[in-house]
Order: structure tokens, then C-alpha cells, then sequence
């Protein structure tokens, strides 16, 4: 995609500290963290243009939503009570927030699989884990260097993450649940924040100005096709959770800050799949 690709407001005139966010999956609702007077909270706003209900009450620090795969629940890391908490509570705010990972070390990342019955998570200092369906703790990563921003692709066949194993942060992708069977580098020039397309044939991450996609090949194992720009980055907000690809795999949603304030707007970048069609002569 092109400098001057259709871009548009998510709600146009809707501005603020916009932090973290996550798509519902009928693409309908939108989960967002908004830090205003000192404190960073989850809303859900209703789009294009619905109203913006606040979710999360207790605590300073809510942050990090992502959606169940019902859109029933969202989850989000809370510094409730004590420092990193993975919560869950239903997206409408019907009833209070239950606890689903409270550990001795501090959770900064978790999402469910597709089907629900996965349960992947980021402990601080740097490692990946994952609880199983019948309640047993998996390792997914753990190693020496830093990993973060897990990503399940939504077949739940492959698990994405980027790593600073080679002194830079990379992109890398390793099967899931199995994941000390294999591992494969995706990036090649740095890499950050790994997004799947919903069918799981597209991995989209940032480098350092640019979004990215590259091809998953159909195939019993890990085949990487060719790494494509699909939009320049410069505008956009490059912190984990800022951005999130749409069910029909076609949009963005990203946070675009405005120059001189901490007040920022969210853009949906249109035509994405129009535009890598025609880069690849289709």
C-alpha cells in the first residue's frame, strides 16, 4: 500500500490516549485502553459511531484487552490488588471481573486460542507459556533472550512471537503445541508484533517502518512465501497492542498520534487486500 491509501476515523472526532486495542471477533465492537487522569481503564465502543461504555473500574493500570473467541468476555492484564493479574470479564460489564491468572511472576500478555481451550501467556522477565485444556502449564519459549507479543494463528496450528535472540527483535514462528519440535525466523530485517489474518494464510508484524505480510504455504509444515510492504508506519503508534487486522482480513485498526499532544485518533487503513493483490499482479 502506497503513501495516500484510503485511511479513515474510526469515529471521527473521537480523539484521546489511546493505548491498547483489540477487535471483537464479529468485528463489531472494538476493546480499547484509554489513559486519562492518571489512570489507563478498557472501554468498548460500539462501531462505527455507537456509544463508548467504560468496562474496567478497579485498579489504576487495565490494559492489553483481547477478545474470547464467543465475543462474550474480554480479557486484559490489571494491576487490581496487586501487579499483573490476567482478568476476564463479560464485555457487556454485566458481572464482576474473575481472576484467571494470578502468579508469582507477573503476567504482561494472555489470549485464548480460537476454540477457547488454549490459554497462552507472557510472564515477566521474558518467557511464553501456555495452559493447557485439561489445566497443565506448557513452556512454549524459554530461553536466555526476551520473547514477547504471542500470537496463535487462528487454525491454532502455529504460534508467532518475536524474540531478540540475534541482538535484534525478530519475527518467528513455531508449531503449536509442540513447540520445541521447530522453529523458524519469518523476518529478516526486524521484526515486531506478529498479527495473523483470520484464515491464518497471512502473518502480518512490523519492522521498523513498515507493516509487513508475508504468505503462510499451505503445507503439513511451516512454509514462509515472500515478505511484502503493505503500508508505511511513520503515523502510527508502535507499542504492543496497538494495533488489530479485522475479521474479513482486509482493514486495520491503529492508533494514529497527533503531532504536539498526547491525544491520538483511530484509523482504519482500507483496501489492504485490493492493494497486495495488485503488488503481486493479480
Amino acid at each position: 500500500m502506497t503513501p495516500g491509501a484510503p485511511v479513515e476515523p474510526v469515529d471521527p472526532g473521537w480523539v484521546g490516549d489511546f493505548r491498547t486495542l483489540a477487535l471483537s471477533p464479529d468485528g463489531r465492537r472494538l476493546a480499547v485502553s484509554i489513559f486519562q487522569n492518571g489512570e489507563q481503564q478498557v472501554w468498548v465502543k460500539e462501531l462505527p459511531r455507537g456509544p463508548l461504555t467504560k468496562l474496567t473500574f478497579d485498579g489504576v493500570l487495565n490494559y492489553r484487552p483481547q477478545w474470547t473467541a464467543d465475543g462474550r468476555n474480554i480479557t486484559y492484564i490489571s494491576n487490581t490488588g496487586t501487579e499483573g493479574l490476567l482478568m476476564s470479564k463479560r464485555a457487556d460489564g454485566s458481572a464482576a471481573a474473575d481472576t484467571l491468572l494470578d502468579l508469582e511472576n507477573v503476567v504482561q500478555e494472555g489470549v485464548f486460542s480460537s476454540r477457547g481451550d488454549w490459554l497462552v501467556y507472557r510472564l515477566t522477565p521474558r518467557d511464553i507459556f501456555a495452559r493447557s485444556p485439561n489445566g497443565d502449564t506448557v513452556t512454549v519459549v524459554a530461553t536466555p533472550f526476551e520473547e514477547r507479543a504471542p500470537a496463535l494463528s487462528p487454525d491454532g496450528r502455529w504460534i508467532a512471537y518475536q524474540s531478540d535472540a540475534s541482538g535484534v527483535y525478530e519475527i518467528y514462528v513455531r508449531p503449536f503445541p509442540a513447540s520445541e519440535t521447530a522453529q523458524w525466523q519469518v523476518s529478516t530485517d526486524g521484526g515486531t508484533l506478529p498479527r495473523w489474518s483470520p484464515d491464518s494464510r497471512t502473518l502480518y508484524y512490523r519492522s521498523l517502518s513498515e507493516m509487513m505480510a508475508v504468505e503462510v504455504v499451505p503445507g503439513a509444515t511451516f512454509v514462509a512465501g515472500e515478505r511484502r510492504s503493505v503500508f508505511p508506519l511513520g503515523a502510527y503508534e508502535a507499542g504492543e497492542g496497538s494495533f488489530d487486522v479485522t475479521p474479513d482480513g482486509r482493514r486495520f485498526v491503529l492508533i494514529r498520534n497527533r503531532r504536539g499532544g498526547d491525544e491520538g485518533e483511530l484509523i482504519v487503513v482500507e483496501n489492504v487486500f485490493r492493494e497486495l493483490k495488485t503488488k503481486v499482479g493479480q
